[in-house]
């Protein structure tokens, strides 16, 4: 249960976070589909170093709902500004 909520709140702090705009910069000035790439790196990069530290699963977890929460901001920017009617 414990494990549950602590990943919930993790989540919560991701979105914060990169809704307030702290998101790296080589991720910031990135197209979706270069983002979606450097994220699949991340995911497998965390995978590897979880693996050799025995802490694959919260690893894994982690990267992924950061990642996640990266790429759908991008997503939400580009809607707001296609729904201003501008162009992307």
């Amino acid at each position: 249960m414990i494990n549950i909520v602590s990943v919930f709140g993790y989540f919560i702090i991701c979105e914060v976070v990169v809704s307030k705009g702290f998101i790296p910069k080589f991720m910031q000035d990135a197209k979706q589909f270069k983002i979606i790439g450097i994220s699949i790196l991340i995911i497998l990069t965390s995978a590897l170093v979880g693996w050799a530290v025995h802490l694959m699963a919260p690893l894994l977890v982690m990267s992924t709902i950061y990642t996640s929460a990266v790429i759908s901001h991008k997503y939400i920017r580009a809607f707001e500004t296609m729904e201003k009617g501008k162009r992307i």
